[in-house]
């Protein structure tokens, strides 16, 4: 585990009574930092290499960008325009993802 130094810093438009407006800021050393980026990369890379990615995800990749699912969604529109299907999409956002979930489940998928 990496040791630092962590304070509470205010988010942007928010009001500073309330706890939830708040979050941690962790000020880790240089070398803590660069052998997290340098890991990584290693990951990232092998992650690529290896094909363990969908090919739909772009999110966090090189190379990618959300202008791909723009043009994704622009395709599937018009596709179903032009066969007169109908075309449906739900998008949902689920605030503090990460938070709710379920911390030994996820370690029990990474493994």
């Amino acid at each position: 585990m990496e040791k630092g130094l962590s304070y509470n810093d205010s988010k942007k438009r928010q009001t500073t009574n309330k706890p939830s407006s708040y979050r941690p800021i962790s000020l880790l050393c240089s070398l803590c930092k660069l052998l997290g980026k340098i890991v990584n990369i290693k990951l990232q890379n092998w992650l690529e290499k290896n094909k363990k990615l969908p090919s739909c995800q772009a999110g966090f990749r090189k190379g990618r960008s959300t202008h791909e699912q723009i043009l994704r969604i622009i395709q599937s529109i018009t596709e179903g325009f032009n066969d007169k299907k109908l075309t449906a999409a739900i998008y949902y956002d689920v605030e503090k993802a990460f938070d709710k979930s379920s911390h030994k489940g996820i370690e029990k998928k990474l493994k």
